[in-house]
């Protein structure tokens, strides 16, 4: 990374990195096989663009209902403990040294890890599950995508798209008006104590086409819509996706 690079992130982001994520991201591969319309040939920045999309505030889960003061800052995810629990920077404090954590179990939310420091994570080796994170050291497959006309993106690549999100609302209203479209949030579960069935939001946006041509349906993703459908509809689906592009001033990829 360059600072070219960084600039177009703090930018795009409305932040100013920490530096010891700079520092620990300068020798991240350029990529100059991808080339973007704002001239940045390196996927870099769609790699931190990805680690924001954990606290999109559409994800599945509200990670700042106990703590909503948090909400006017922006965190990085940069790792976990293959557990659910993740490991994260304050995105807009380039100063600050702190790790943060969020547990899931028992929900305690947001906190300042105690132990380390972002260096020493970011440095050390040992801490998670014997292998620390690590800066790739091959292409990043991020901006390899076999999406096949079936990802639509307000943005110039669909992991910007929380840069320029189609928002939940908005969906929601194209599902509401469209006769081919109805939502398919819910799951059902069942209480392992109780054993009675819960029903569970687990899928915010995601919407069944009940159109009997295309067998499937469309999850909203963070900004970007992403269709899910069997082999046999592949034809149909071009012509959908082409139709709610439009209709959402997006793109296909």
């Amino acid at each position: 990374m360059n600072h070219d690079d960084i600039d177009f992130i703090e930018k795009h982001l409305s932040l100013e990195l920490p530096r010891a994520f700079v520092n620990y991201m300068k020798p991240f591969p350029r990529d100059l096989e991808h080339r973007f319309a704002n001239g940045v040939q390196t996927n870099a920045e769609l790699f931190v663009i990805n680690q924001l999309r954990h606290f999109f505030e559409t994800w599945r889960y509200d990670y700042y209902h106990d703590q909503p003061d948090l909400r006017r800052h922006k965190f990085i995810y940069i790792g976990d403990d293959g557990c659910g629990n993740f490991y994260f920077m304050r995105g807009d404090a380039p100063n600050s040294n702190e790790l943060w954590f969020w547990e899931h179990d028992p929900p305690n939310g947001f906190g300042i890890h105690e132990r380390l420091k972002l260096e020493e994570y970011l440095g050390n080796e040992e801490f998670i599950w014997g292998e620390g994170w690590k800066v790739i050291s091959c292409m990043n497959p991020f901006t390899k995508m076999s999406s096949d006309g079936k990802v639509i993106s307000r943005a110039n690549h669909p992991f910007r798209s929380v840069l320029n999100p189609i928002t939940l609302d908005e969906w929601a209203e194209v599902v509401k008006q469209s006769p081919i479209f109805e939502l398919d949030e819910h799951v059902t579960r069942t209480n392992p104590f109780t054993k009675e069935p819960i029903s569970e939001r687990a899928h915010p946006g995601r919407a069944k086409i009940t159109d009997a041509g295309i067998e499937g349906h469309v999850k909203y993703d963070f900004g970007s819509l992403v269709l899910h459908c069997a082999e046999h509809s592949e034809l149909s689906h071009r012509t959908l996706m082409n139709k709610l592009a439009a209709k959402l001033s997006a793109t296909v990829f």
